[in-house]
């Protein structure tokens, strides 16, 4: 067990992080990035577990990328990031308090993603506080009994469509989870994924055009609801006009 940070850098520009394992250091941080600037990486299955806080990165006029590692077991966050825009793809972040943190202040960006990660079993999945554009899809959202997405601290909606919802190992719309998992009405999360979209080879286009996904339909008591589905005519189909 060690009490000092596993990696500390202050007032750099362009930080790269590869192929790394940072772990056990309790009461501390894994990665202490403050005031870069430029571009922050870490990426190659980078390790980080087991202390305080996982990846905390603050840069104000930066942005951050996140790729392909692996951030678990930590007392408070997993991944923090206070920058100008974050792009978190294909990373597994698990048994945090929080598994993801962000606080963005580009509100010009238009790239900033978190996208076909697996976020599970945290006490909260993600926490938004400040949205600059961001977009959450394509993730494996495995919360069984706790928050999916806490966006309460925010004045506008939060895109978060299409992603799939895991509870209890099966896929469901956060309205039919517990109480406890929930989304709140300020993120637009419908249409969501019946199905998991986190492989490497699937482009964020390849998900925004996939057709299996669900909605969310509340029916009144004693009601009929007529609910359609938009897809293409295939084989087995004719169109009558």
């Amino acid at each position: 067990s060690n009490t000092e940070n596993g990696v500390d850098v202050e007032d750099a520009v362009d930080v790269n992080i590869s192929s790394s394992t940072i772990e056990q250091h309790h009461g501390s941080v894994g990665v202490q990035l403050d005031n870069i600037t430029g571009e922050v990486y870490v990426d190659d299955d980078t390790e980080i577990a087991s202390a305080d806080k996982g990846l905390n990165i603050s840069t104000d006029s930066g942005n951050v990328t996140v790729l392909s590692s692996n951030v678990s077991a930590h007392d408070s966050t997993g991944i923090d990031i206070s920058a100008a825009n974050a792009n978190i793809n294909q990373t597994t972040v698990d048994n945090n308090d929080v598994g993801i943190e962000t606080d963005l202040n580009d509100s010009s960006a238009t790239t900033s993603a978190l996208y076909q990660n697996t976020i599970q079993e945290n006490n909260k999945a993600i926490v938004v506080t400040s949205n600059a554009n961001l977009t959450i899809t394509g993730n494996n959202l495995n919360q069984t009994s706790e928050t999916y997405i806490d966006a309460s601290g925010l004045t506008e909606s939060l895109n978060a469509t299409l992603n799939f919802f895991n509870g209890s190992g099966s896929s469901v719309s956060p309205q039919s989870a517990d109480t406890d998992a929930n989304v709140p009405s300020d993120v637009v999360y419908d249409p969501f994924l019946v199905e998991e979209k986190t492989e490497s080879s699937t482009s964020i286009s390849q998900i925004e055009q996939t057709e299996d996904f669900g909605h969310d339909v509340v029916a009144p008591a004693n009601s009929v609801v007529t609910v359609g589905f938009p897809s293409q005519l295939n084989d087995s189909h004719s169109d009558y006009g």
